[in-house]
């Protein structure tokens, strides 16, 4: 009998240690996966309210755009010979993030405009306006491109900083700026209306019919 006793309590002490090793790994797992998800769900509910905000949202879409993680889709069009370009929209899991606009004007314009969307909402653009023109008694071909960068932070509809920056690049010559080395200027921004206008145009063009010209 003292043996079979002895046998039990010994049975016991076991299941007693296990049930212990177990709760342990629990009490030690959950705040571990309580910390990832809720990471996750503040990266999720950023709102890009602030010029803080704006930057990292925009940084984090830069990324997925640069790894090639999201989705686009890209429409060209023609304005009477007069004024042309493509859009492209990019996306995540459906959700518009970007929208791309590359288009010239007559000869001597080009234009690269970037609009970050979040919810529907434009919360950063950068705009890049190229116009050229030949350099006079430097030869035929040799032509000057005043560029003009303009950065423009927006939150509800408002714009809250701009910035720009100006340099002129010359075809065939090597000491060029380097664009990136050139500094931003903060700027009093321009009525924000008709950096609305063109935007709310883009994403209309997306879902139009004929996409033969961007009206304006």
């Amino acid at each position: 009998m003292k043996n079979v006793n002895c046998l039990v309590i010994c049975l016991l002490l076991l299941a007693c240690g296990q049930e212990k090793k177990t709760d342990t790994k629990t009490i030690k797992d959950t705040p571990h996966q309580a910390v990832e998800i809720g990471n996750r769900q503040r990266s999720e509910i950023i709102q890009p309210n602030s010029v803080a905000a704006i930057k990292q949202v925009y940084a984090a879409t830069s990324n997925l755009l640069n790894a090639g993680q999201l989705d686009s889709v890209s429409y060209n069009y023609n304005c009477q010979q007069e004024r042309g370009g493509k859009i492209s929209y990019f996306s995540k899991n459906g959700k518009l993030m970007l929208i791309k606009h590359n288009y010239n004007e007559y000869s001597h314009f080009e234009a690269t405009d970037l609009y970050f969307v979040n919810d529907g909402q434009l919360y950063f653009a950068h705009l890049n306006k190229l116009i050229w023109s030949f350099v006079s008694g430097a030869g035929d071909g040799v032509t000057n491109d005043d560029i003009t960068e303009s950065r423009v932070y927006v939150v509800n509809n408002q714009s809250i900083l701009c910035l720009e920056k100006k340099y002129t690049s010359r075809k065939n010559v090597k000491d060029n700026p380097i664009p990136n080395d050139v500094p931003n200027k903060v700027v009093n921004c321009k009525p924000i209306k008709g950096l609305l206008k063109d935007f709310n145009a883009l994403l209309a063009f997306k879902n139009k019919g004929n996409k033969g010209c961007l009206e304006k």
